[in-house]
């Protein structure tokens, strides 16, 4: 059960479960107009009502992914396509401009940093930008040139069972300490490069 645990020993058959599970459901048609009938019990027709509709943007897997970041400039599509895979967020960008990773948050009053985990597959690199309000503080080359490793081209398994490179990043802060700041954490594709896709497993400011 994983980091489950179970304070004592749970000992119930199939049958018992199931009239446990009857009981309530039963409680609650009748907590919302049904009534019994004898053995039967009688559930008043509801009618069908069409639910609103929900809007869902690509941009919105960085708030999925991390609701102190803001996502923007990302991708949709057969080239690339924005996603989550499991805590990891996946990014391509949407055209030739960078995708955008952005927060706005103080930071504390000594030695703020931020500490990022971002990724690449092989032969498909990007640079990483940081920026700290209107200054760069790094750029960062995320994975290295060269031919993408045999089996996965570009649109198949890169995408479907990626295994990325992991890069650590840590950006000293301490210039704006004890200042709100705008960070912005860019994806840049690399010129005359097969474009790649960004993994952002970490990105934290302390």
């Amino acid at each position: 059960m994983g980091p489950v645990r179970f304070e004592r020993v749970i000992d119930e058959t199939i049958s018992d479960l199931a009239e446990r599970i009857a009981v309530l459901g039963e409680k609650m048609l009748l907590a919302n107009g049904a009534r019994r009938d004898g053995d039967a019990l009688m559930i008043p027709r509801q009618q069908v009502q069409t639910q609103a509709l929900e809007y869902f943007a690509i941009n919105d897997y960085g708030a999925l992914w991390n609701p102190e970041w803001k996502l923007a400039g990302a991708g949709r599509g057969t080239t690339g396509a924005t996603c989550l895979l499991g805590d990891v967020l996946v990014t391509y960008p949407r055209d030739t401009r960078p995708c955008l990773l952005e927060r706005t948050v103080k930071l504390a009053a000594e030695n703020p940093k931020a500490v990022l985990e971002v990724g690449s597959i092989s032969g498909r690199p990007w640079r990483l930008q940081v920026m700290v309000d209107d200054d760069v503080a790094t750029n960062k080359m995320s994975g290295v040139f060269g031919a993408i490793t045999e089996g996965r081209p570009p649109g198949t398994s890169s995408e479907t069972n990626p295994n990325p490179t992991w890069t650590s990043v840590i950006v000293d802060l301490s210039k704006y300490a004890g200042k709100e700041v705008v960070l912005r954490l860019y994806q840049w594709m690399p010129d005359s490069q097969i474009p790649g896709f960004g993994y952002w497993r970490k990105a934290v400011i302390e």
